[in-house]
């Protein structure tokens, strides 16, 4: 298990207890969850997500295809909301935290929805959960796509480097290393995969290890699942775990974020620019070009 701790967290942070609330969100690619066909598997799976005590299960390769795969799902995680499509699911096990969609893509691989403590213990959240494509020939047209919602394109890129969406946090199986398009020596600005991963940089602060692969297969390993947050909410976050599975379940590390969060969240955090090489001018200019 590799687990990170924020020792950054501003100095006036602390609460009265009754206004605190742990918030517990994890992505993971269940790829074996409905798939497996030794039901012992599949109860030893879900007795183990269970055990976790999360808030909020992120889920990529569901599999969920029926109305049916996906009611098993619910009354197997004993979970109190849920939403789901044939390669995703975003699945709240407080029932305290209600799910609202925003977005479902035509693909079914993107959902957007909102996040809501009913006793008003942090602001909404967006959560934005990504199952990129595996195929690399179906990457480039995916992201292409992803970057043409009006979500990201009203609201990721704004003139006003001071303007930008509070509280949401990305997360999934990007299928894409962040990495290796961000270190390029020579980028090209049209691609979407790495217009896609400068956007994530340039805005948002990675809450899940960098270093630490995600997915491993044989001797092949690889980072390729992440969750970031907007600033203002990653002043929130606390710490983070990957945890490698069984790998009867899954050949994913299940990532798990904690948010400290309480109903007197401190204004807005800033952009981190990391990218020192590369003028996002340029990158915006490509963007309204493509658009």
């Amino acid at each position: 298990m590799s687990e990170y701790v924020n020792t950054n967290m501003p100095s006036n942070y602390e609460y009265p207890p009754s206004l605190q609330s742990n918030l517990k969100i994890c992505t993971l690619n269940c790829r074996r969850l409905i798939k497996t066909g030794q039901p012992d598997h599949r109860s030893a799976f879900i007795r183990y997500l269970r055990s976790l005590k999360l808030d909020i299960l992120s889920f990529q390769e569901t599999h969920a295809h029926s109305i049916q795969l996906q009611e098993s799902l619910d009354m197997q995680l004993q979970c109190s909301a849920s939403i789901w499509t044939k390669h995703c699911g975003i699945v709240s096990m407080n029932t305290s935290i209600t799910l609202t969609p925003i977005l479902i893509t035509i693909d079914q691989r993107v959902i957007i929805c909102t996040l809501t403590h009913i006793n008003n213990l942090f602001p909404p959240i967006t959560l934005i959960n990504i199952y990129g494509p595996a195929q690399p020939s179906e990457r480039s047209s995916f992201y292409h796509n992803l970057l043409q919602l009006p979500y990201f394109r009203n609201h990721y890129l704004p003139a006003d480097i001071n303007s930008y969406d509070s509280n949401v946090v990305i997360l999934g199986d990007f299928n894409l290393k962040i990495s290796s398009f961000l270190r390029s020596a020579s980028p090209s600005l049209s691609c979407p995969k790495f217009i896609w991963s400068t956007m994530l940089e340039q805005w948002y602060q990675l809450c899940s290890s960098a270093d630490v692969p995600t997915f491993r297969s044989g001797d092949k390993s690889s980072t390729i699942d992440y969750i970031y947050a907007s600033p203002d909410l990653h002043r929130h976050f606390h710490s983070t775990t990957t945890d490698y599975l069984n790998t009867n379940w899954t050949d994913h590390a299940v990532l798990v974020v904690n948010f400290k969060c309480t109903n007197h969240f401190q204004g807005h955090g800033e952009p981190i620019l990391h990218l020192q090489k590369i003028n996002i001018c340029d990158i915006i200019q490509t963007l309204k070009n493509i658009w």
